[in-house]
């Protein structure tokens, strides 16, 4: 049961991870495609 909530709490921290990397490359995108519209 230890191992089932430290694996638990691993998938999480991975979870959040991933969610700010997707935030970090839309955030790209968005500013990029801003930029190329500039121009």
């Amino acid at each position: 049961m230890k191992y089932f909530r430290l694996l638990l709490k691993i998938l999480e921290e991975y979870l959040y991870f991933y969610q700010s990397i997707e935030g970090l490359f839309s955030t790209l995108m968005i500013s990029s495609s801003i930029l190329v519209a500039n121009e």
